[in-house]
């Protein structure tokens, strides 16, 4: 997916980019803004945060409910999926990306900036490029610059703030130290239905996305997605802003 050729901001009366998801797995058809013409693929899958306290959430992290979204989607479109990584062990969270992984073989891993916020990001087809100077203009926009500022960001460095980790990075936090195979939710075995809810009780959390110090990923990893970046910009404004990043190799 290539941001400055493939995406486009949404006008209000547009029917044919958007499937938007509820809570309950529900493609969304009430607002035409949101939603995929019949039998048009979308180009972004959005997914509401699911409610704790519903039974039968691990179904829409199960590799059927994957394999419907892809069928959805165009080729270089996305599929975005919020992890309440601060309620899951290491191995639960390791079931969820790996099921993704195994329909979507290009994930990246971003966080909001708080402890145990995962966000997985799914390309279909190709991997996430984002060409930094066309975000940097997008983020402009006043109401998309008021979002972001209000969380206490500054929009321009959203990606030095929020990314986790690449393709590689996740190929290598999955299958590197395998005592077994992992494990796939389906949904005749949805496996985080029953274990999640043990860890909540055990509070045996995954560490790697909810320790501060291991919440942010390898700016060098980072690099890969972004296409080029002005290096010393960056590190003016970060400078600037006395901004808490990992430091940035010099060019």
């Amino acid at each position: 997916m290539n941001f400055s050729t493939d995406w486009k901001p949404v006008p209000p009366t547009h029917d044919d980019i958007f499937f938007s998801i509820d809570s309950c797995g529900h493609f969304n058809k009430k607002k035409a803004q949101y939603t995929g013409s019949a039998g048009s693929p979308a180009h972004a899958v959005p997914f509401q945060i699911p409610r704790r306290g519903i039974s039968g959430q691990s179904s829409l992290f199960s590799l059927e409910w994957y394999q419907v979204v892809s069928n959805h989607l165009a080729n270089g479109g996305i599929f975005a999926q919020w992890v309440p990584a601060y309620h899951m062990s290491d191995e639960d969270v390791k079931i969820v990306i790996h099921t993704l992984h195994c329909v979507f073989p290009h994930i990246t891993a971003w966080t909001s900036g708080s402890s145990g916020e995962l966000m997985l990001v799914a390309t279909k087809g190709e991997a996430l490029r984002i060409p930094y100077e066309e975000l940097r203009k997008r983020v402009t926009a006043p109401a998309v610059h008021a979002d972001i500022s209000r969380l206490g960001y500054n929009p321009e460095l959203l990606p030095f703030r929020t990314f986790a980790m690449n393709e590689q990075d996740i190929a290598l936090y999955l299958y590197c130290d395998l005592r077994r195979p992992l494990r796939q939710n389906t949904d005749d075995l949805l496996i985080t239905e029953f274990s999640t809810p043990k860890q909540i009780v055990e509070q045996h959390v995954v560490q790697r996305f909810t320790t501060d110090n291991r919440l942010h990923g390898d700016v060098k990893s980072l690099m890969e997605i972004l296409e080029p970046v002005n290096l010393d910009s960056v590190l003016k404004m970060l400078n600037d802003q006395h901004a808490e990043t990992p430091s940035i190799p010099s060019s």
